[in-house]
């Protein structure tokens, strides 16, 4: 009877220690798999952070495009608005050329029509000069009269009106009002540059030459 029981309680010992045996491997295998799940944990937040970082570096860098977009904009307005206005100059400085073709070309007929008519009265003149007084009639004086009247005439037109001596030969593109060269280089030494006609302010660049012939 002892016997049976000491034998029962071994195998009881047996079963208790073959359970305690896989308890213990049980909880080694919960331990391994929590542990295991912590890894996973800390990896899935290492993931998120980097993921949110890099969101937020992305927005940055869109916010900077953006920024960089409307300063690029920005730059070509201004830009736009320079061209404007600088083809509006130009557009301004091409009417103002043609108005002074124009005029230069209006200078040149009248200086031409000035030309023809002196050397019509010079070779009116001529004859004139070579004839005798004694075999001039009353007419002829009469003519030679008119004649020398439209010459002195023509003559004031042809001479400088500053120093009434020498031909007009430069004209002030300015006023196009005409004189000769030492006048208004005496003019141009002084510091109040003004046409002595009109009065109008001129640079040494606003004379030119004209040639009459």
């Amino acid at each position: 009877m002892q016997v049976e029981r000491a034998s029962a309680l071994e195998r009881r010992q047996q079963d208790f220690e073959r359970l305690r045996l896989e308890q213990a491997a049980t909880v080694k295998e919960l331990q391994e798999l929590v542990e295991l799940l912590r890894t996973q944990c800390a990896g899935l937040a290492q993931t998120r952070r980097e993921t949110e970082e890099g969101a937020q570096a992305d927005a940055e860098k869109l916010h900077q495009a953006q920024r960089e977009a409307d300063e690029a904009a920005q730059s070509l307005r201004e830009f736009q608005n320079k061209l404007l206005a600088m083809t509006s100059r130009a557009e301004d400085l091409s009417r103002e050329l043609d108005k002074v073709e124009r005029e230069r070309f209006l200078l040149r007929e009248e200086v031409g029509s000035l030309t023809r008519k002196l050397q019509k009265v010079q070779v009116k003149i001529e004859p004139t000069q070579g004839a005798g007084a004694g075999g001039m009639g009353l007419n002829s004086a009469t003519g030679g009269g008119r004649e020398a009247a439209q010459n002195e005439t023509l003559l004031k037109l042809l001479n400088c009106s500053v120093c009434n001596v020498r031909w007009k030969d430069c004209v002030i593109t300015k006023c196009y009002h005409l004189f000769c060269q030492p006048c208004i280089q005496s003019n141009l030494k002084v510091r109040s540059r003004k046409c002595p006609a009109c009065g109008k302010h001129f640079s040494e660049n606003d004379v030119k030459p004209i040639f009459l012939t």
